[in-house]
């Protein structure tokens, strides 16, 4: 039996409920919306997240499906789907809180004093993340990027959890692998193994739009995973091979009108503009160029940008 807050979730039980962490001003509720299945056969306990970046959708969307198609009586194991982590975010429509502002996929594991975001945070490690054995953060563009759907995981000094996690990842089926260093602390997939649980990262779609073609590709991948892990019954579709991407997104130096050349999953080459940068007048101020030899992992498609702001992401081909 599992236990979440006040709710017990026994075998054979399918239950959604919200898991209330505080209230908000007005004296609603203020949780983690939790969609459970509880398999009547043995299997891992499977965390499947999305929307802790409140402007992407599709995770929710397929989170919702899989809940609506499981049955425990066919489940090995247990489905914990989250279909929005971030409910002050989505509620906003934001990748972050307009609350406090805090981006909670940077913060984790939270504090238990600190501000909105962090507590929501600190109570989510530790009252959903901590009873599961492994997990898969769901993520897409949100409203201002698209991405290839891609399957990312850490580098750890712990090469057992490594492999477990490059496992987890090669389950998913994606095509597309993103080995991403693990000095970047305050994401999920870095302090979901530091507390001895991997989690990887998928990311599916964006332009806040929620394509039904995203919705069932992150299913599929979702799918793919319960498969290769003998949750459900199938065979995991597999990639005829794979791609190792390193690298990560560039920022721009001035603001403006972001125009990009390329589309996703285009070869280019290192020094090749992608992307350009113009005033109000038309005039170019800055031109975005590939860093290396690679491909477009993902990339701005809204106009208007700040200085700072990510512009494209060129993942270079691993030696793997």
């Amino acid at each position: 039996m599992l236990k979440f807050g006040k709710v017990s979730v026994k075998p054979g039980d399918k239950k959604k409920f919200l898991l209330p962490v505080t209230k908000t001003p007005g004296g609603q509720d203020l949780g983690f919306p939790m969609m459970i299945v509880h398999g009547t056969h043995d299997g891992p306990v499977l965390l499947v997240e999305g929307a802790i970046h409140g402007d992407e959708y599709e995770s929710g969307e397929a989170i919702r499906a899989i809940w609506r198609d499981l049955d425990p009586a066919k489940l090995h194991g247990v489905f914990v789907g989250v279909p929005v982590v971030n409910v002050p975010a989505f509620e906003a429509g934001r990748r972050g809180s307009i609350i406090d502002g805090i981006n909670m996929n940077r913060i984790l594991p939270g504090r238990k004093d600190g501000f909105l975001t962090e507590q929501l945070a600190y109570h989510y490690m530790r009252e959903v993340v901590a009873k599961c054995d492994m997990g898969v953060d769901l993520h897409g563009g949100g409203t201002v990027l698209a991405i290839s759907p891609v399957v990312i995981y850490r580098e750890r000094e712990d090469k057992a959890m490594e492999q477990k996690l490059r496992d987890l990842a090669y389950a998913t089926g994606i095509d597309l692998v993103w080995k991403g260093g693990g000095a970047w602390g305050g994401c999920m997939n870095v302090e979901g193994p530091n507390a001895g649980i991997p989690v990887i990262t998928a990311e599916v779609g964006g332009e806040g739009r929620c394509l039904e073609e995203f919705v069932q590709a992150q299913r599929k991948l979702i799918e793919n995973l319960m498969m290769t892990y003998k949750m459900i019954p199938g065979t995991p579709e597999t990639p005829r091979k794979r791609i190792n991407v390193r690298g990560s997104f560039q920022s721009c130096s001035t603001g403006g009108l972001y125009r990009t050349k390329k589309q996703l999953r285009d070869r280019v080459k290192k020094g090749e503009v992608v992307g350009t940068i113009c005033d109000l007048f038309g005039d170019i101020l800055e031109e975005i160029k590939a860093p290396s030899d690679g491909l477009i992992v993902s990339q701005r498609t809204f106009g208007t940008i700040h200085c700072g702001d990510w512009t494209i992401f060129v993942g270079a081909f691993a030696d793997e």
